[in-house]
């Protein structure tokens, strides 16, 4: 009686075809987990500065939303992240309880006590200004325009653009800027109540 140590040729196929179809399903499966993996958006602000000062700005955008007595303040950061130079902030106060402002068209500029409108603040840390100096929109009516295209609890979205000026002491000239192609998609930092 004679032995044969190799398998059947029927044997050697359908084990090859058994060991290719969980192949194919394990790296199918790995496929679809990568898939249904959540990436979210990343919180992103960008904008030009041309005037006193001329650059391109991005870096990383939040916002928080603070509340006292019915009055909600919220308030948009635009962190530089490549020179540490800029800082904006957009500041909206309005009456309600910690309602997230709905998406449309914002004015931006006007008397900083005045609520429905966006007032904006640049500060430059660059050289040539000592400490830093503040550009800001206050008492410069109709200074631009603030759209908010996306409005959650998570994540602010819109674009804008406004020009601004430096508050300088009697005698001396302010500075101006422009700022313009702004955009943000800013994820929330802190929600707190006052």
């Amino acid at each position: 009686m004679s032995h044969n140590f190799f398998p059947h040729p029927s044997f050697i196929f359908l084990f090859t075809a058994l060991l290719i179809s969980l192949l194919t399903i394990v790296s199918c499966n790995e496929d679809t987990n990568s898939a249904l993996e959540f990436e979210p958006e990343p919180a992103i602000g960008s904008f030009l500065v041309t005037g006193t000062v001329n650059r391109e700005v991005s870096g990383e955008a939040t916002f928080q939303i603070k509340t006292l007595n019915n009055t909600t303040a919220l308030e948009i950061i635009i962190l530089d992240e490549f020179t540490d130079e800029f800082q904006l902030d957009l500041f909206l106060t309005y009456q309600g309880d910690g309602q997230i402002p709905g998406t449309g068209t914002y004015s931006i500029g006007g008397d900083p006590d005045e609520t429905d409108i966006f007032r904006a603040y640049l500060t430059f840390f660059g050289s040539g200004f000592g400490d830093g100096v503040l550009f800001s929109t206050d008492l410069l009516d109709d200074a631009g325009l603030l759209v908010i295209t996306e409005s959650t609890a998570e994540r602010i979205s819109g674009t804008f653009q406004f020009e601004a000026q430096t508050f300088d002491l009697p005698g001396d000239e302010p500075a101006f800027i422009a700022i313009q192609n702004g955009e943000f998609s800013a994820v929330s930092d802190i929600i707190s109540n006052l």
